[in-house]
């Protein structure tokens, strides 16, 4: 999901607290593959303990 990052930054995103508040809407407006998508919600909701 690197290939994000710059996105991420560009857009605001640029700190923990405010990426494990992005929305599925927010994800797809910076073009994130669904698959990718996934991967994130999936990998936020286990860092915050309520694994998928």
């Amino acid at each position: 999901l690197q290939i994000y990052c710059e996105r991420f930054i560009d857009h605001g995103f640029d700190s923990w607290d405010l990426l494990i508040g992005i929305s599925e809407t927010d994800m797809a407006s910076l073009g994130m593959k669904l698959g990718h998508r996934r991967r994130l919600q999936r990998d936020v909701a286990t860092c915050m303990g309520h694994p998928l």
